[in-house]
């Protein structure tokens, strides 16, 4: 696989054979990258300030023209998702960049902690809000308020959730928060 990672400026990806792929971003002075997560799927989430993208990457394969160096924009690649009632679209082809926009991506703030459980739900948090993404629906989930983080996330054998932050520790047991 390849290695990711968040740079203030953009997400850089490492391929195997040391060839990388810089995805710069706009405005990161204001609107910073804060965390990258490779789901179950070899899909990429990448959280930001004010939304969100997912991306299928290329596979390794597809990419042997490339040079040592590649830079990609991500903010003109990326299309824009909103969110609504109806389920939510996620990348299925090669290279395609998904941008959602929406409150619940958002989250008031910083995407500070991407987190996928073994159910493939994937878990969006910040100072103050979590977020699960279903597959198919973004949730909001209340009360996690006060935790000062929530700055890091781990499931524990029982399927139950725990978030950490400088003020706290909650577990949430799929079923509310406890």
């Amino acid at each position: 696989g390849s290695l990711w990672m968040v740079t203030f400026s953009g997400v850089l990806r490492r391929l195997p054979d040391g060839k990388e792929i810089f995805y710069r971003v706009s405005d990161p002075s204001t609107n910073a990258l804060t965390s990258v997560l490779e789901d179950h799927e070899g899909r990429v989430w990448i959280g930001r300030v004010q939304n969100l993208y997912v991306l299928k990457p290329d596979a390794p394969g597809e990419l042997s023209s490339l040079g040592t160096l590649t830079v990609r924009d991500l903010d003109q690649l990326a299309r824009k998702q909103v969110p609504s009632s109806e389920a939510v679209q996620l990348p299925v082809k090669s290279g395609e960049i998904f941008e959602y926009h929406s409150p619940h991506v958002a989250l008031s703030g910083r995407a500070r902690v991407l987190y996928q459980t073994a159910d493939s739900h994937i878990w969006i948090s910040n100072a103050n809000s979590l977020v699960e993404f279903d597959g198919r629906f973004f949730k909001d989930h209340e009360g996690v308020s006060g935790l000062q983080g929530p700055g890091r996330m781990v499931e524990d054998s029982s399927g139950n959730l725990w978030l950490g932050g400088a003020k706290g520790l909650v577990r949430l047991d799929r079923s509310g928060m406890i």
